[in-house]
Parts: structure tokens; C-alpha cells; sequence
């Protein structure tokens, strides 16, 4: 008889325990469902700016092209002297425009002479794209900055 009431116990005892386990189980999944359906989660690659480019997949709204790009594709990639950091470069379909990246910011500058292209606006920041002997130089005046082309 105690045998009896010792083994009905223990399948008591496994009935309650796998119960348990089950209606935990389950909450918990209804907790991880809702919790994802209803958060704000950033995925990567669901950023996108005013012109629908994605940032963090590289992508920049150019003026010039009128289309999200990948500066850093660009053909035209100049460096500064230590090599840190890089100038990105495009032209318009007739060249008289150049749209310059770079860390310190991005410009449109119009051509000025056949080898130099300038900023047009009257801020602070001058702004000169021109090439020397096949090699395009750019100059930024925050501090004498200076970008060129490694041929």
C-alpha cells in the first residue's frame, strides 16, 4: 500500500510538473511574439533619408546624379596626405559641374576654367577642384585641407 501511494504520488508529481512547464512555455512564447510585433525594432537597412537612400548601407542623395549613390564608388577618389581619409568625386552628363564628398561636407562646384572647377556660393568655406598634369587636386580652406588624386 505504501508502495502504491509512494508511485501515485511521483505521477502526481510528473502530471503538475509537465503542466507547469507547458502553460509557462506557452506564455512566454505569447510574450515574445507580442513583444516583437508591437516594438519599434531599427533593422538594418530600414533607415532611409528625405530621398529614400539608405545610410547605413551606404547610400547618399547626389544632386548632380539625382539618385541615392555610393560615394565611395565613385571613379574620382582623392586622399588627403596621410591617407586617412577620402574625397569622392562626380561629374554632370556635360562636365561643367562637379559634386565633391568628403568628410568635411559635400559641394556642387561649376566649372570655372577648363581645368579648375570653384564653389559658387559666398560662405566661409572655399572650395577648388583642378587638375595638374593629369592629377586632380582639391582644396578645402578649413585649415588647408588638401585632397589628391593617387594615380
Amino acid at each position: 500500500m505504501k508502495k502504491q501511494t509512494l508511485i501515485n504520488y511521483l505521477y502526481f508529481f510528473i502530471f503538475i510538473t509537465a503542466i507547469g512547464c507547458y502553460c509557462n512555455t506557452s506564455i512566454i512564447s505569447n510574450q515574445h511574439v507580442d513583444t516583437l510585433s508591437h516594438s519599434n525594432i531599427n533593422m538594418v537597412g530600414n533607415d532611409r533619408d528625405l530621398h529614400g537612400c539608405i545610410p547605413s548601407a551606404g547610400y547618399q542623395w547626389s544632386e548632380l546624379q539625382q539618385q541615392c549613390i555610393r560615394s565611395f564608388e565613385l571613379p574620382l577618389k582623392l586622399l588627403n596626405q596621410a591617407k586617412t581619409f577620402g574625397a569622392y568625386v562626380c561629374f554632370s552628363a556635360d562636365s561643367s559641374k562637379a559634386e565633391v564628398f568628403s568628410n568635411e561636407g559635400n559641394w556642387i562646384l561649376v566649372k570655372n576654367t577648363t581645368k579648375e572647377f570653384v564653389k559658387m556660393n559666398n560662405d566661409s568655406v572655399e572650395v577648388k577642384l583642378n587638375k595638374n598634369n593629369k592629377t586632380w587636386i582639391l582644396y578645402i580652406s578649413l585649415g588647408d585641407i588638401l585632397y589628391k588624386e593617387e594615380i
